[in-house]
């Protein structure tokens, strides 16, 4: 398969056929996954934009300098290509990124506990990836904490999130899939989404991929029906409510260790490096400060990394303080 495949897909012009191309490229090993992120992370440098949609002369041999990379960039090796794609055309959907979604083909193990299990991330610097019992396929971000039954039993398939979690959930009508957190409920029947609360609970962040939400207060009034793309933000306090149209990559990204910013300013960037690595950034922003930033990078790459990538987008050099 050739890159241009990919550049297709991120640009939205890839055929049905070309994505299931790069579905079944994706699946065969974690290296094609890598070489995915790093275009996808050039791709966003790529297409930056300023404030007035005029580039300045830096920018331009920034991009210049990016495309130039773009064509250098190694060929992904042109394998003989598994026709078993075939078998995943029986999905309804294929999401955005078009990742292993395999939650629709898991079923889970006969079980006849009801204790309640409780998965855990402590670490910091990675994800979580488990299935529940209805074969639910859930990504566990970095100190989180999902509590489920070991058996779905009742009317619901009711489970409690501290922290952050992607949830692609089983269809079934009959038996609505609940996430409870301090702040809210979350119903759907089946569908994708991102929920993220504080530290103490108080502030809920539902953000809907795909299908639909419900979100409910604590006693099961109905609050909202979120639409693909929307994101809820709700108060434990208040009891507010405030939905808004998001980039959903921006916000479920992370499941791929991926970090994504749309059209922020350079200040954004370097504070969002500076906080999640611990470093002082020295660069010299004043020509651009004012220009608007697509920007991405692999979080376990490292600082280096992350810089990197933003002397290429901006055409400054970049480099930390002691």
């Amino acid at each position: 398969m050739d890159e241009t495949i990919v550049y297709r897909y991120l640009s939205g012009t890839a055929t049905e056929e070309e994505k299931l191309q790069l579905l079944n490229w994706l699946k065969a090993s974690p290296e094609n996954k890598a070489v995915f992120f790093d275009l996808k992370a050039i791709w966003h440098a790529k297409h930056s934009i300023s404030r007035n949609n005029i580039a300045s002369d830096q920018l331009k041999e920034s991009l210049s300098a990016i495309n130039e990379r773009i064509d250098r960039f190694v060929p992904i090796n042109k394998k003989t290509v598994n026709h078993s794609w075939k078998r995943w055309m029986v999905a309804a959907a294929i999401v955005l990124l078009g990742f292993i979604s395999v939650s629709i083909l898991y079923k889970g193990p006969e079980v006849t506990s009801v204790a309640d299990i409780v998965y855990v991330n402590q670490s910091p610097d990675s994800v979580k990836k488990v299935f529940l019992p209805d074969g639910t396929l859930v990504w566990l971000n970095a100190s989180s904490c999902l509590t489920c039954p070991s058996e779905f039993t009742g009317s619901q398939r009711l489970v409690e999130l501290q922290g952050e979690a992607f949830f692609e959930v089983v269809k079934d009508t009959l038996h609505p899939f609940v996430v409870k957190t301090k702040a809210m409920m979350v119903k759907v029947v089946g569908t994708s989404f991102c929920i993220t609360t504080s530290p103490d609970g108080k502030i809920s962040k539902t953000t809907l991929q795909s299908g639909s939400v419900q979100l409910l207060r604590a006693d099961g009034k109905k609050l909202v029906t979120l639409k693909p793309g929307q994101q809820a933000v709700c108060s434990k306090e208040t009891g507010k409510v405030e939905v808004r149209h998001v980039n959903v990559d921006e916000y479920i990204s992370w499941r791929f260790d991926l970090i994504t910013m749309s059209g922020v300013k350079i200040s954004s960037i370097i504070e969002s490096i500076e906080s999640l690595y611990g470093v002082h950034i020295k660069m010299d922003i004043a020509t651009i400060k004012n220009n608007r930033y697509n920007f991405s990078f692999r979080k376990h790459k490292g600082a280096s990394d992350a810089l990197r990538r933003l002397s290429y987008m901006t055409g400054i050099p970049v480099d930390t303080i002691r």
